[in-house]
């Protein structure tokens, strides 16, 4: 079972192997960089009364519609989903400290904006062109 900080740093990857395959956003929230890492805000909210325990519950949503809370589900073609639940074998196999590390990676996207000159700068987004750039680069090697 996965707890919040893993689930957020495997949707990260999942989300930058998408880009560049599909060459479009798998996720359409906003990344953040914070202390540990990519995080989505909302992933981590919808979980973080999990603490550090491992997630047992699906992630939820509020339907604008009806104000209701509603199961997030993922419409992907068959194609996305395959190529999906490939990528995900890797990453779910690591350990929380492990795909920190990962995402922590000299000159990576977390990188580039959480020290951005030289310069912390917590909860900044990181945009969905630099995870394309420095993925499509390092996916060819």
């Amino acid at each position: 079972m996965l707890d919040n900080l893993s689930i957020n740093k495997i949707i990260y990857f999942l989300h930058a192997y998408y880009l560049v395959q599909f060459g479009r956003p798998l996720v359409s929230a906003k990344i953040e960089a914070w202390k540990l890492g990519p995080v989505f805000r909302e992933v981590y909210h919808s979980f973080k009364g999990f603490g550090d325990n491992p997630i047992t519950t699906q992630a939820t949503r509020i339907d604008a519609g009806t104000g209701l809370s509603e199961v997030c589900i993922a419409v992907l073609s068959h194609e996305e989903e395959s190529f999906l639940r490939k990528v995900a074998a890797e990453y779910v196999r690591l350990s929380a400290s492990q795909l920190v590390t990962l995402s922590h990676e000299k000159g990576g996207p977390w990188d580039r904006v959480w020290n951005h000159q030289g310069r912390v700068n917590s909860s900044m987004r990181i945009s969905d062109e630099v995870v394309l750039n420095w993925y499509r680069q390092s996916l060819r090697h």
